[in-house]
């Protein structure tokens, strides 16, 4: 992941910054690398781009600047990621709501869905169960729990057990089969996305 760090220099002074970096380097902790900087005109503050899978390494490094520097951080995405995200969210502006999925297991029908609402990326649908839902019902049932309990090491594991079930949804109008999909059913209410 790709972090820019916005470090204002206290004081509005960077010579102390620039003396430790002379004698004591980066301090990073290893898992983080700096990729880029850039200090505005003022010096009052530099821009620095850094990347790491792990963000307690990001915040070991901030602890060992924070005396003399004030941090901002916010995760970020490259331009031809955002580029990639807008075509996928313009994509999905563009499917047309109402629309009707059918919920199988292998040929088996559980349910369909009446989509009738876009609240990306969520697509607000009424449940109608089939006979063969009965047999998964308890499964959505734990994980919605979970979820509204914010207990999200538990939902996860509850939520790997329906994906265990190899469900797709089937538009009724177009035939399109979706595989990859989050799907939370609660009565005759569903929300999904994908």
């Amino acid at each position: 992941m790709l972090y820019m760090v916005v470090e204002i220099f206290k004081n509005g002074d960077p010579a102390p910054v620039y003396e430790r970096f002379r004698q004591s380097g980066r301090l990073a902790p290893d898992g983080l690398t700096y990729i880029s900087s850039w200090v505005d005109d003022r010096m009052e503050r530099c821009f620095q781009l850094m990347e790491t899978d792990d963000r307690a390494l990001l915040d070991e490094w901030i602890a060992r600047w924070q005396d003399i520097v004030d941090f901002a951080v916010y995760p970020v995405i490259t331009s031809t990621e955002a580029a990639a995200l807008v075509e996928k969210t313009n994509t999905m502006k563009a499917v047309r709501v109402p629309m009707e999925l059918l919920l199988k297991r292998d040929k088996e029908l559980l349910g369909v869905l009446h989509c009738y609402d876009l609240d990306m990326p969520w697509f607000k649908c009424r449940f109608e169960a089939a006979a063969g839902f009965s047999e998964v019902k308890q499964l959505f049932d734990e994980e919605l729990e979970f979820l509204n309990a914010d207990e999200m090491d538990q939902w996860q594991i509850a939520y790997e057990r329906i994906n265990a079930l190899s469900l797709k949804l089937i538009n009724v109008q177009t035939n399109e089969e979706i595989i990859e999909f989050v799907l939370h059913v609660q009565g005759t209410e569903a929300c999904f996305r994908y």
